[in-house]
């Protein structure tokens, strides 16, 4: 089974600036990674032309095992580096130091704007970071959905 990338050189590391990143059904029970032969959900190519071979090919795959494949593509430098979101959260004047991970190849201007504007922008999400990192938050007006957590310092940067 592991042939559904047979005769596209990639890698499971970057080393190309041509990124597919996939997700779904396919993964369900381990699918994809015995079919791949790897877990990672993330190759690299030194063209966009094997990139987009290997797209279709992972997409054929999902659909003659009756499972669904979403994928993502990246090129440039950008599908080397990993966006990450470094911030300080700050609640009732406790600093908080937090980091959020998007992986390889996502747009920094979509991180900028999830935590400024979008979902993580609002205290449900926020106090479950915080959560997530061992801190409880207590006391949030509004069922979590407010903006009582700030956010200072925030940047994104391509590591």
């Amino acid at each position: 089974m592991k042939t559904i990338l047979k005769n596209l050189k990639h890698r499971t590391i970057p080393n190309g600036e041509y990124l597919l990143t996939f997700w779904g059904g396919i993964e369900n029970n381990g699918l994809a990674t015995r079919a791949l032969g790897t877990e990672s959900r993330n190759f690299w190519f030194e063209t966009r032309e094997e990139r987009d071979r290997a797209e279709a090919a992972l997409k054929d795959f999902g659909e003659s095992v009756g499972e669904f494949v979403a994928t993502s593509v990246s090129d440039g430098p950008g599908a080397i580096k990993q966006t990450v979101a470094k911030m300080d959260l700050v609640y009732k004047g406790k600093k908080y130091k937090f980091e959020y991970n998007f992986g390889y190849g996502h747009p920094i201007e979509a991180a900028e704007y999830i935590f400024q504007h979008g979902n993580y922008a609002c205290d449900c999400n926020r106090s479950m970071f915080l959560a997530g990192m061992g801190y409880t938050i207590t006391g949030l007006e509004g069922e979590g959905c407010g903006d009582e957590i700030e956010m200072e310092n925030f940047r994104v940067e391509l590591v």
